[in-house]
This record gives structure tokens, sequence and C-alpha cells, in this order.
């Protein structure tokens, strides 16, 4: 028989149900097995009929624990510090406790009570920094693609990146049923670079480097990495997108695509 838990307010309901019927407590024992799949004891069915019968009620005796030290209020300014700044420590969160409401409390009190208002500790998923200038092009371009039907079918993305060989670790505090808070860091910190195209027909084989990429070591790994899979995924045609870098647009790189017509 599976492990036995707690009687939940809808196995007492039926225990009592089926006592007021007249089954004895092995049957209601056995019928909560075998119609519900719940698990119990003759032991804990007789213990809550009995404590049933003295109190009157099916519910659990109200608890006699600790008084609260923080009301509603306390609760509310808890809430509202951690919304504005959802990197703040218990430390941090008692002392401001103590200026707003005038109350002094303990470490451990505020951490109780943070948690007790869904607040957990969760790391923070990576975003890349947008300069507010290129907010609303971005938004733009991509409303287009929707009005357009823009499929991508023939489009092939490369770009590179660098690859920090470093462990990144952000967490902060986030609420149950809110989404994670994305924390920016710094995009291209020195480190080994990395290139490669993507299209929905596959990948280009990834270019892995160091040092500066100058317009004609762009037309190399090009000739190297996207020529090849051009011919091999697309050779009815294409579109290649590529940002702006300088040397992805300069004289040298365009002329070269020109003649190779990688483009």
């Amino acid at each position: 028989m599976p492990p036995v838990s707690r009687l939940s307010l809808f196995v007492r309901h039926r225990i009592v149900n089926m006592k007021q019927r007249g089954y004895k407590i092995k049957e209601i024992k056995e019928k909560l097995y075998l119609e519900d799949g719940i698990p119990t004891t003759r032991w804990a069915i007789s213990r809550f009929l009995k404590r049933r019968e003295q109190t009157g009620s099916s519910f659990d005796r109200p608890k006699t624990g600790r008084r609260q030290k923080l009301n509603f209020r306390h609760m509310e300014i808890i809430d509202e510090e951690m919304l504005k700044n959802d990197e703040l420590t218990a430390h941090e969160l008692r002392r401001i406790l103590q200026q707003k409401a005038d109350i002094e409390v303990s470490v451990d009190v505020v951490t109780r009570a943070r948690r007790k208002l869904g607040w957990t500790l969760q790391g923070s998923k990576y975003c890349q920094m947008v300069r507010e200038a290129n907010k609303q092009p971005r938004l733009k371009f991509s409303l287009d693609c929707i009005c357009s039907n823009e499929s991508f079918n023939d489009v092939i993305f490369t770009d590179e990146s660098t690859v920090k060989i470093q462990q990144h670790i952000s967490k902060s505090w986030g609420k149950k049923g809110r989404p994670r808070k994305h924390k920016a860091v710094v995009k291209h910190p020195f480190s080994v670079h990395v290139w490669a195209g993507i299209s929905r027909k596959g990948a280009t084989k990834i270019a892995i480097f160091t040092g500066r990429m100058n317009s004609l070591f762009y037309q190399m790994i090009l000739e190297r990495y996207l020529t090849p899979f051009i011919s091999a995924v697309y050779p009815g045609g294409h579109r290649l997108w590529q940002d702006n870098d300088p040397k992805h647009v300069s004289k040298s790189t365009v002329e070269w695509m020109t003649k190779g017509d990688p483009s």
C-alpha cells in the first residue's frame, strides 16, 4: 500500500458520509482505497471520528503557534519594496520596516514574512541590452514581418559573438506566479569569438577564432563556412541577413559578395 498522508477535507467528508450510512471503520478504510485510491489506516479514521465527535467539526483545531509580529500593513511594505527592488536582502528590508513602520523585528521574521508573500530566490535569465534608439526600429521591423507574412524560408541569418570563459551568476528574488526578471550583462566581453549562420533548412559550420576580425578575415570565413552551405542547401537562391557591422558592409566585402554572389 502507498504511504499514508494526512486526511484531506474531501476524505474527511467521505468518512463522515460512510459512517452515517452505517459502514464500519474497516469497511470505510477498504472503500477509500478501492474506490478513491486513498490509502489510510483504521487508527487515523477512528482518531478523526473521535475528534469530530468531541468538537463537532471536521476541520482542524486552530493552531496555537507564535503570535504574529507583522500585521497586514507591514506585509504590504515588504511586498511593495520587493516589487521596487527584487535584490533586497532581509537585513535591508528589516531597516526599511524600522524606518517606515517604526517596528523592530529580527531578520528571521522578515525572511519568513517574505517567503509567506511568495517571494523565492531564483536565477535570473540572460538578455542582451538594446539601446533606446533601436527599440522602435526593431518593433517596426517585427510588425512589418508579421503584416507581410514573412516566412524566412530562403533566409540565412549570420552573425558573430563572443563567448566569455567565465561563469556569470546573478540571483534575485521573484514572486511565485510572476515571470522572471531579465538581468542585462555585457554583450561582448573579451574571450573566444564565434561566427555561424542559421536558416530554416539548417545551420552552417561554426567558426571559432580569437583576435580582431577585419573585412578580409570576415570574407575568408564566408568563403570557408558560408559558401559551401549555400551550394549544398540553397542552390536555387537565398537571402543573406546580417547586421550593419562595418566589416559586413565595407566596400571590399560588398565587392567580394558581388563577385562571389553569396548574398
